[in-house]
């Protein structure tokens, strides 16, 4: 969904999901395959997926536990204000 609108929206950004080990094979491969959405692994634990996140300008992370972050970086962020309406 924020990727169709970003891309709507004219503006060039990167993406990328950030799993640990522990994640459905089949989930990494729908996001590849079906989202265009790059995906990474790192080790289990917020000190190691929040910096991989960060790297993006849309980043997205999921715990084991069920628990995820969307992070927009400060170039997106600013973009998006001054995109046109």
């Amino acid at each position: 969904f924020i990727k169709d609108l970003v891309d709507a929206a004219g503006l060039d950004a990167t993406f990328g999901v950030v799993q640990t080990a522990y994640a459905n094979g089949a989930s990494t491969d729908f996001i590849r395959k079906n989202l265009g959405v790059e995906t990474i692994t790192a080790k289990t634990g917020v000190k190691h997926l929040h910096p991989e996140a960060e790297k993006f300008d849309v980043g997205i992370y999921f715990e084991a536990n069920g628990h995820g972050t969307v992070l927009f970086s400060e170039r997106l962020q600013h973009r998006l204000g001054s995109a046109p309406e």
